[in-house]
């Protein structure tokens, strides 16, 4: 089983709880959510300064 708690205000999940038969079996929670955040091009290059690649 799994439950999903979903922020009302952007519609994406915050929350998820996944259950078996022996009881909870992991959870995700998201905080801070940044809803499309603007990613400049250069952070899709292997020479981006901040990736220390």
């Amino acid at each position: 089983m799994t439950l999903l708690l979903v922020d009302k205000e952007h519609m994406l999940p915050v929350n998820n709880k996944v259950f078996d038969d022996r009881g909870l079996f992991e959870t995700y929670e998201y905080f801070d959510l940044k809803v499309n955040p603007v990613i400049a091009p250069e952070e899709f290059t292997k020479t981006y300064k901040d990736y220390n690649f």
